[in-house]
């Protein structure tokens, strides 16, 4: 019968770098389109002199700016993520550090 717990430390570091390997891959990935100065920007000009030119170009920059809130609440969870792992991991260490101190040093 088996007493007692044990984490693989390794395979949640594995898990734990994988998942920054993601984190920098998305922020790569989604730079241009977190930035103001994005080349998908469309100016005035460029949708024309028509009357609803400067609807359109509000509902635009309307459409980026929530577009860029999504990506940086995406690359919150996933950092928060990466950071629960890792005190996870900190912590399993600690008590395996812990349990293996309380069974060196003697007999019962």
């Amino acid at each position: 019968m088996v007493s007692g717990f044990h984490a693989e430390l390794d395979v949640l570091e594995s898990f734990a770098s994988k998942l920054q390997g993601l984190i920098n891959q998305f922020e790569q990935d989604t730079r241009p389109a977190r930035q103001d100065d994005c080349r998908s920007v469309y100016h005035t000009r460029q949708l024309g002199e028509f009357s609803g030119s400067q609807v359109l170009f509000s509902q635009y920059h309307a459409y980026q700016a929530g577009v860029r809130a999504l990506l940086a609440e995406v690359q919150q969870e996933i950092t928060k993520v990466r950071e629960n792992i890792d005190r996870v991991r900190a912590s399993y260490e600690e008590s395996d550090r812990s349990n293996a101190a309380s069974f060196q040093g003697g007999a019962w």
